[in-house]
C-alpha cells in the first residue's frame, strides 16, 4: 500500500468514526429518540461539560433539573432513578454545578452533572448523556 492509499484509508476511517454515534452498536429501545443522545462521552458525565438546563423563573432551576432527569431512559426504555448528591462548585460558566446519582433498571450507575442556570435551555430538549436515552 503506497502513502496515498494509506492516507485515503485513514481519512475514510476517520470520517466513519466521526459520523457514527457512540451508541451505534446499541439498539434503541422503544419510546426513545436516538437522535437525542449526545455523542460526546464527557457531556453530563463531567463537571467541565455539565448538562445545561433552566427556567425563565430563577427559582425553578431545581425543577428544571428534575424535569430533565425525568426524561432519561435506560437501555430497556425504562425511567432512571436519581438522587441529588450535592453541589460541586463552579462549572465552566461560573455557575454552581449539581451532581446526581443515576441508576438504571439493570443496576448501571452514573453521576450526572447539571448546571441549572441556563433559562434558554429547555430541560426537555437537552440531549441525554452517553449510556442513556431520552423519552420521546
Amino acid at each position: 500500500m503506497n502513502a496515498s492509499t494509506s492516507f485515503r484509508v485513514v481519512l475514510l476511517l476517520l470520517a466513519l468514526s466521526l459520523s457514527s454515534p457512540a451508541f451505534a452498536d446499541t439498539k434503541a429501545p422503544a419510546g426513545v429518540d436516538p437522535s437525542q443522545t449526545s455523542t460526546d462521552a464527557d457531556y453530563g458525565h463531567s463537571k467541565e461539560k455539565p448538562v445545561k438546563v433552566g427556567d425563565k423563573d430563577p427559582l425553578k432551576g431545581p425543577r428544571a433539573e428534575r424535569d430533565y432527569l425525568d426524561t432519561l431512559r435506560d437501555d430497556d426504555g425504562k425511567p432512571v432513578r436519581y438522587s441529588r448528591i450535592g453541589s460541586f462548585g463552579a462549572g465552566p460558566d461560573g455557575h454552581i454545578i449539581d451532581g446526581y446519582n443515576v441508576e438504571t433498571s439493570t443496576g448501571k450507575k452514573f453521576v450526572i452533572y447539571i448546571d441549572m442556570y441556563h433559562p434558554e435551555s429547555d430541560p426537555v430538549k437537552q440531549p441525554a448523556p452517553t449510556g442513556l436515552w431520552k423519552a420521546k
